[in-house]
């Protein structure tokens, strides 16, 4: 089938160890995207052939929670979806490396 993979794969660890001032918190996440013809054509654009990697770590105190994050750790170039239009190859790719932090506040 265009568009599907053969093979796609998503992992992800996390570690929050019990106990510790600042209750503490990591996790990795990791994505693969084997190649595929992105449509039913003769010469068919190809997409995916990426391996992706997140990082992830924080702090709560109180009710108070901060993480900062790494997604597309290794700033890959990959082609999300790729189609032949009207006006020649059409390619969509991921997202580049995208480094951020998120605040939480719990009631």
């Amino acid at each position: 089938m265009p568009g599907a993979p053969r093979w796609q794969i998503t992992d992800s660890i996390s570690y929050a160890p019990v106990g510790m001032p600042l209750a503490p918190s990591f996790g990795i996440s990791y994505r693969y995207l084997s190649r595929a013809p992105g449509e039913l054509a003769p010469n068919p654009q190809i997409q995916g052939g990426y391996n992706l990697f997140d990082l992830r770590a924080g702090v709560t105190i109180g009710p108070v929670g901060i993480a900062a994050f790494v997604e597309n750790a290794g700033n890959v170039r990959g082609i999300s979806q790729a189609t032949t239009g009207i006006r020649g190859p059409q390619q969509f790719l991921v997202r580049p490396r995208m480094i951020g932090l998120t605040l939480d506040y719990k009631l």
